[in-house]
């Protein structure tokens, strides 16, 4: 966990803050359909986050703000079975 985003990302988010229940997808190696991050809700909720500069600020991180909005805009997800890479900063292989 990330103690900065723990503090600041639930302040800002106020009463979608229990969308962020550190549930996240891995996001080193994923696939997306781009209809649903092109939708007007999403687009004014993501211009929103840019304005506030909270991943600067704060490093909010990817995987924490995708996971907030598969679950904030109810946006289905799931895995991909029998994919397996290396990944070097972690030194392992991810299935």
């Amino acid at each position: 966990t990330h103690d900065l985003t723990n503090k600041t990302l639930p302040e800002w988010l106020g009463p979608d803050a229990h969308y962020y229940d550190r549930s996240m997808p891995y996001t080193n190696v994923f696939i997306s359909k781009t209809a649903p991050w092109f939708r007007d809700d999403v687009q004014e909720w993501l211009k929103k986050l840019k304005e506030s500069h909270g991943c600067i600020k704060y490093r909010w991180g990817d995987h924490v703000l995708h996971s907030v909005v598969l679950k904030k805009f109810g946006i289905s997800h799931g895995t991909l079975d029998g994919y397996s890479y290396y990944h070097g900063s972690h030194n392992r292989y991810v299935s």
